[in-house]
């Protein structure tokens, strides 16, 4: 595959268009917004450079590079599957990342990216758990997507799944989110620099508690 066709390829994937089902979840801005955490274009950048960057470079850019190196040892997906279940302890990002792994899954098979039908198949036989982070990391190499090409499209769908639902529970326009996707992109690159940890840690209390609460009147737009 050219750079061209690789770079085209990151570009359709990684497209908030494409049918992955991490539209449905919110991440816990649901709760933070109705609880009035979140009010200003303001405090959701420091949500996203504070808690949800940091987050995923020290456990979901983790998992995402082993999957990738480890594609096609169904072995040694299924053991980084089941440590990566295993640490994930609150339900709704735990539920959140199995529903989108499951669905990035559907969405290659359907595609026709090389192995996903067999993954798809060995996750509905139990054999996989499928957590979203596994899943992008295989698919990654599946695509011929180097390591760090993989990293950046899967980082670029949580920073745009988080805006999105700001944008869609009415926290800011669309206009007002560029300067915040560019306030990201620029703190991603800087963590991108720094080296992958020896060992995935997650803690982010402050999104995984809102992430696991209802809202008070029963009415929600999100899954979680």
């Amino acid at each position: 595959m050219t750079d061209q066709a690789k770079l085209l390829t990151l570009l359709q994937i990684s497209d908030t268009t494409f049918p992955t089902g991490a539209f449905g979840f919110s991440g816990g801005f649901e709760r933070l917004i109705g609880d009035g955490w979140v009010s200003t274009p303001q405090d959701l950048q420091r949500i996203l450079l504070d808690d949800v960057l940091p987050r995923w470079f020290e456990f979901d850019r983790f998992y995402v590079r082993h999957s990738h190196r480890s594609f096609g040892q169904l072995d040694a997906l299924r053991e980084l599957d089941e440590e990566c279940d295993a640490q994930m302890y609150m339900p709704a990002l735990r539920d959140a990342s199995l529903t989108t792994g499951r669905g990035i899954l559907t969405s290659h098979a359907k595609r026709g990216t090389t192995g996903a039908g067999d993954i798809l198949s060995e996750l509905r036989a139990g054999g996989l758990l499928g957590h979203a982070a596994i899943v992008q990391g295989m698919v990654g190499s599946a695509l011929d997507l180097d390591e760090q090409v993989t990293e950046v499209g899967a980082l670029h769908g949580v920073v745009m799944s988080h805006v999105s639902a700001a944008v869609r529970l009415g926290t800011l326009g669309a206009l007002e989110a560029l300067p915040l996707l560019a306030a990201a992109a620029s703190a991603a690159a800087e963590h991108m620099a720094q080296p992958l940890p020896d060992s995935p840690r997650s803690f982010a209390p402050f999104l995984e508690i809102a992430a696991n609460r209802k809202a008070q009147n029963g009415a929600q737009l999100f899954a979680n």
